[in-house]
């Protein structure tokens, strides 16, 4: 008895080979549509202080989005694929570049909005607002790449379940506002445009 046995070329860099049974599959199923989004507010927050004896620094950038997406369409962002960054840049020129987590706010409330933040990600019920925290804490004093600084963005990367590509933004952030005491030195930078 023989076994029929069709193949479907398809093209993988410069060469061509024999489609698998999920690539043929996900050709047949619609794409996901990427929704838009709008920055409605950022702010960076950068602070050092000392505590028994040893210093410490985080960052903490809060950004609040507008997803517009049809009333009946739902979008989910897999936690896997959501990436937050923080540029610092002197003269136009990028200096460094920290990455940090990314998180619900505390404040956020399950069910208040149409989000639904989950430990595998978000899912957006229609045009929403989205808060997103980035933040990083790490042991020493603040890098001088941060202080010295005269421009932040801060950038945001969100995969979306379906879609061949994510969206990226990036808010543009003011010159920093410097406070220094003795014990602690604070960074502040609103949004610009």
């Amino acid at each position: 008895m023989r076994e029929l046995r069709r193949e479907v070329p398809i093209r993988d860099g410069t060469r061509t080979r024999s489609a698998t049974r999920h690539e043929l599959l996900r050709l047949l199923s619609p794409a996901a549509s990427l929704p838009d989004f709008s920055v409605l507010d950022a702010s960076l927050y950068v602070q050092e202080t000392i505590r028994h004896e040893v210093w410490g620094w985080h960052f903490y950038g809060r950004v609040k989005l507008y997803i517009e997406q049809t009333i009946d369409a739902s979008s989910f962002f897999p936690e896997h694929g959501i990436n937050g960054l923080v540029d610092a840049y002197n003269g136009g020129i990028l200096t460094d570049s920290f990455e940090g987590a990314v998180q619900a706010p505390t404040f956020f409330q399950p069910g208040t909005s149409g989000i639904d933040w989950r430990s595998d990600g978000v899912i957006a019920h229609g045009p929403t607002v989205l808060d997103v925290i980035v933040f990083q804490d790490d042991k020493g004093r603040i890098p001088e790449s941060l202080l010295s600084a005269n421009e932040f963005k801060l950038r945001l990367s969100f995969g979306v379940a379906g879609a061949d590509r994510a969206i990226n933004l990036a808010v543009e952030l003011s010159a920093p506002t410097v406070t220094e005491k003795a014990d602690s030195r604070k960074l502040q930078a609103i949004r610009t445009n």
